[in-house]
């Protein structure tokens, strides 16, 4: 049976489109429930679409995709203040300075 190329294949259906919640994105940005929540009201951050009747704020993956590559060159070589923490961490476990 032949290889198929990713590209030869049609795209998902956007309803099988992977989705994040906000707990996921928080972690991806680093950023607070609040900072987030701020961000959004800003404009600074896509709006979430709420699924189902218990008000769960999603995100789809190529509306996050596409925000970070327009936003990369002002989030490039950031570190949340959480992440550098965890960071400078294990680099004192292993007896180095953080990057």
């Amino acid at each position: 049976m032949p290889a198929i190329h990713p590209n030869a294949l049609p795209p998902p259906h956007p309803a099988l489109e992977r989705r994040y919640g906000s707990v996921e994105v928080r972690e991806i940005t680093g950023w607070s429930k609040l900072t987030l929540h701020r961000r959004i009201q800003s404009g600074d951050f896509p709006q979430p679409e709420i699924i189902g009747d218990v008000d769960r704020l999603t995100w789809k993956e190529s509306v996050l995709v596409e925000w970070m590559e327009q936003n990369t060159r002002s989030y490039e070589g950031y570190l949340s203040p959480k992440v550098a923490a965890r960071e400078a961490k294990r680099a004192a476990r292993k007896g180095r300075k953080a990057a």
